[in-house]
């Protein structure tokens, strides 16, 4: 009931070539990244998994200055799925994850590295706003006959003042499996209509 995984990738990066200052150089950069991720079936109670996601795992990426590189985006996501109803013919799954970003600035610019500042992320702040930077996500997804899906959600992200409403659709037919996706923001916001589209073949 438990699998592990693990994602390793390539950055390649261009930003610029001009400096800030009297910085020069090629403001191309390379890096690598890792992604580590836990999924655990019927944690506690049968139905409901558990997963758990390390991602962005590397070295900081500097462009023109080293002094001045930028950490990666080093993100924790912890979720669960619990599966409310599953018949023949109608599936209901009922989902929530969490998401933090473990990044640890300072005041003159510098930042851990990421092995460090997976633990350091978290007290450079008062406990009460570190969870105020904590992005979570609620949904459900309906599946009818395996093959029309219909799905709702909710984001909120508190500091980033997100908290648009979800909706979804997906029809798969054989090897084919088309999803689209809507983000009813609040007016002027910058996901507000966003509208995603995708198409999975599998083998």
């Amino acid at each position: 009931n438990i699998g592990v995984g693990v994602n390793m990738k390539i950055i390649r990066s261009n930003l610029s070539p001009i400096g800030a200052g009297q910085e020069k150089g090629s403001g191309q950069a390379w890096s690598f990244g890792v992604d580590l991720g836990m999924l655990y079936k019927h944690f506690l109670v049968k139905g409901l998994n558990f997963g758990i996601n390390l991602s962005n795992l590397g070295p900081k990426i500097a462009y023109i200055d080293v002094d001045q590189a930028d950490p990666q985006p080093t993100n924790l996501k912890v979720g669960f799925a619990y599966k409310l109803l599953d018949m023949e013919y109608n599936k209901i799954t009922v989902t929530a994850d969490f998401n933090k970003l473990l990044v640890r600035r300072y005041k003159d610019g510098t930042s851990d590295p990421f092995y460090k500042a997976i633990f350091t992320s978290w007290t450079d702040e008062p406990i009460k706003q570190e969870m105020k930077r904590v992005i979570s996500h609620v949904g459900a997804e309906y599946w009818y006959s395996d093959l029309v899906a219909l799905r709702v959600g909710y984001w909120y992200d508190e500091i980033g003042n997100v908290k648009p409403t979800t909706f979804g659709a997906g029809l798969k037919y054989s090897l084919y499996r088309f999803d689209f996706g809507y983000i009813a923001a609040g007016e002027g916001h910058p996901l507000s209509d966003t509208m995603r589209f995708s198409l999975t073949i599998g083998f």
